[in-house]
């Protein structure tokens, strides 16, 4: 990887795409306290999240960077958390959904 942190300032990214690629890329992240990014990041696991005070932002950025071990682990958490949002297993979510809804249809509906 090019990079060692992911930063991430924005207080309104709706869907977290340039999050999950940075997990995937197994990058930990440092965010600005967010509800919308809180559905894809652990804080405190796979990133720090601060308030939206620049002095505290850059003391998490400064955090992770002084101690690389935490760096490294947390970016492992972020790969693995990343992982069930993969096509694949998304992919086989919604193939479950459609066949519990057929399934259900036909409970409802059978044959005569």
């Amino acid at each position: 990887s090019q990079a060692d942190l992911f930063v991430f300032t924005s207080t309104t990214e709706t869907q977290g795409l340039v999050l999950l690629e940075a997990m995937a890329a197994s990058l930990p992240q440092v965010i600005v306290n967010s509800p919308a990014l809180h559905d894809f990041v652990r804080p405190g696991v796979d990133a720090l999240s601060t308030d939206i005070d620049e002095a505290d932002f850059a003391d998490a950025i400064l955090a992770m960077v002084r101690d690389p071990a935490r760096s490294q682990s947390m970016g492992l958490a972020a790969r693995r958390n990343a992982e069930q949002y993969s096509v694949s297993v998304l992919s086989n979510r919604l193939l479950d959904i459609y066949q519990n809804i057929i399934d259900s249809y036909h409970r409802k509906r059978p044959y005569t």
